[in-house]
């Protein structure tokens, strides 16, 4: 063999082996469930203020309504003693009780047979 024919600058072989390398997988972003409750608490609040002054705004509305319709002047008079009794009078003399006598005659038979 000749030895003409080797190149004298070999290059240096590296004697450590290569390091394996780990690809960087980009991670997706983990939801926060905090925040995401915290938002649903927030809007479950709104909602429910919203519902509150709703209902007491119709509320409020219906009930100045009616006491707009029932604020009439009522107009008061106070009777005359001699009227009242002659209303009172008036009132005993159209009651018919008719003859008490007669309507309890059978009852009273009754209560004899016993």
């Amino acid at each position: 063999m000749d030895n003409n024919n080797l190149n004298p600058q070999t290059p240096t072989i590296n004697t450590t082996p290569p390091q394996p390398v780990q690809p960087t997988v980009p991670q997706a972003p983990v939801p926060n469930p905090s925040g995401d409750s915290s938002k649903m608490i927030l809007m479950f609040v709104i909602g429910l203020i919203v519902i509150v002054v709703i209902v007491g705004g119709i509320y409020l509305f219906l009930n100045k309504q009616q006491q707009a319709t029932t604020t009439q002047p009522v107009v008061q008079t106070t009777p005359k003693p001699e009227d009242s009794v002659d209303a009172l009078t008036k009132d005993l003399d159209s009651v018919n009780v008719g003859d008490t006598n007669s309507d309890f005659t059978s009852v009273d038979q009754d209560i004899q047979s016993l």
